[in-house]
């Protein structure tokens, strides 16, 4: 949702408070001076007497930078960020760290709904595509309690197109190795009720290998089983029924397959090839205002998702002779409310709530010599709900923030394996902001963050990858930081120092 805000400097205290409204929402809220017309994003950050304070280091990709980088994936824009590394891991999946912490203690969240997989909490950020993708928003250190569990190290947040008028877009582009990409959007209606279709398809063979490089194991000037094939469908309908209020229904498709390049080095390599990877999603989000000050509301949002994954193990680099199937779906129902109610001209505070069901099936066939010898079947599922409130308060010169959290989770289902009883933990999240002069500002913030064990780190082999530890605690992140930014027409810098302490880790 965009809200543009236009007020004078001899306008209300309470206008003034409105835009420094910390909000955590599917949409993007903007702030203008009519005079200067300068713009401020409330996402996370706050607006006061025309500075930029972030009580988090957040960093933005906007549309221009999304566009010149000419990303295919989301993968491909990891780069552009500062403290993120961009990783494929053995499983062939391509991963986000972000400050030294692995993609298990980072979520992701595409217009407010997860992208993670709850089974083993990762997502394969080279099979999502970048058509339908407006903004990235990098949230470094422990985030708002708002976010519920399962955040650690930080949050980023995809954001898909908005509505800027009717505008149609087709690009296509070719490499070596067949390789070729076709995507295309369109979006349309009017400022009421307005809609956006995205589609896109990818194809390559593999990718060329640098000319230094000499391995027996992969003799060849391209990289072995590294072929990919992609086809992505994005739709969105976006309805305001007030000034203030809006709700948008959208769905995702996206149908892939791909190889996985085999270890070197190593003694026992693993020969993979995904000949399945579909994924269907069905979401709706909004806002809505309880009056027309906007000084009482609620954000929501409601999510189904079903992943549909196949994984092949060879017995030889050959990839002819099967050893084992691993075909696994999995289904996610997620729900998200914020409550956030203005107590006075200088604080706000926030309610939240969310909830997450998924239940995993996992059939694994096993082969000897290539034959079929039989298979196993096993559901898993878990609830994951959290319950959060965060107090804000507002002056001439700082801003305050206080949250805590409580997290619960529960695997009803665990296979063939015993089962655990449920675990709690607690969250906090505190930040200080204050105005050293009218370009810069110093910022100190602590938190805490839990994370659960997932059903996968906890009951599954995982093709004889992983060794099954129903008893593992909930990992605790206790995180620190301190910085100065400086903010002066278009030049923003940062100097940050942080400290983060993992206990009970799990790798």
């Amino acid at each position: 949702m965009v809200i543009n805000l236009l007020f004078k400097k001899n306008e209300s205290l309470f206008m003034r408070f409105f835009l420094a409204i910390v909000l955590v929402t599917s949409g993007h809220f903007f702030g203008q001076e009519q005079d200067s017309l300068r713009s401020y994003k409330l996402d996370e950050i706050t607006v006061k007497s025309g500075l930029l304070l972030e009580p988090k280091s957040i960093t933005n990709i906007d549309t221009k930078q999304l566009q010149l980088s000419d990303a295919a994936s989301l993968i491909d824009i990891g780069k552009y960020i500062p403290s993120v590394k961009v990783q494929t891991n053995s499983r062939g999946e391509s991963l986000f760290y972000l400050r030294g912490s692995s993609e298990r203690q980072v979520s992701l969240f595409f217009d407010g709904v997860p992208l993670n997989i709850p089974w083993d909490n990762r997502i394969d950020l080279s099979l999502i595509p970048t058509d339908a993708v407006s903004e990235i928003s990098v949230t470094k250190g422990t985030p708002s309690a708002v976010y519920g569990a399962n955040t650690p190290a930080g949050v980023i947040n995809v954001y898909s197109d908005s509505f800027n008028g009717k505008e149609g877009k087709i690009s296509t582009s070719f490499g070596d190795y067949n390789f070729r990409r076709f995507s295309g959007s369109y979006s349309g209606g009017t400022s009421k009720l307005s809609y956006l279709i995205s589609g896109s398809h990818k194809n390559s063979d593999g990718f060329s290998l640098p000319s230094g490089f000499e391995s027996d194991e992969n003799p060849a000037d391209k990289r072995i089983n590294t072929f990919n094939s992609s086809n992505s469908l994005f739709g969105k309908l976006n309805y305001y029924y007030s000034d203030f209020s809006n709700v948008s229904f959208s769905t995702t498709f996206i149908d892939a397959e791909k190889g996985v390049a085999p270890e070197t080095n190593v003694a026992s390599p693993r020969f993979w090839q995904y000949p399945l990877w579909r994924k269907i999603g069905f979401s709706a989000n909004g806002i809505h205002s309880f009056n027309d000050n906007f000084s009482s509301f609620i954000v929501y949002t409601a999510s189904y998702s079903k992943l549909e994954n196949t994984i092949n193990q060879y017995e030889t680099i050959e990839y002819e002779q099967l050893d084992e199937v691993e075909k696994s779906e999995d289904d996610v129902l997620y729900g998200r409310l914020i409550y956030t109610n203005l107590l006075d001209l200088n604080s706000l505070l926030k309610f939240s709530a969310s909830g997450m069901h998924t239940t995993h099936d996992e059939d694994i066939s096993e082969y000897i010599a290539g034959v079929f010898s039989g298979s196993t079947l096993n559901t898993y599922s878990q609830n994951i709900f959290s319950f959060g409130a965060e107090y804000e308060y507002i002056d001439t010169r700082f801003t305050a923030i206080a949250g805590v959290s409580y997290d619960i989770s529960s695997t009803p289902k665990t296979g063939d394996k015993p089962g655990k009883d449920a675990v709690s933990d607690y969250s906090i999240n505190t930040a200080f902001i204050y105005s050293l002069t009218e370009d810069m500002t110093g910022q100190v913030s602590f938190g805490r963050k839990t994370r659960f064990p997932t059903l996968r780190e906890s009951f599954s082999g995982a093709l004889g990858r992983f060794l099954i530890n129903p008893d593992l605690k909930a990992e605790v992140a206790v995180s620190s930081e301190a910085g100065i930014s400086y903010l002066k027409n278009k030049f923003n810098g940062d100097l940050k120092f942080f400290y983060n302490l993992i206990s009970d880790g799990i790798v």
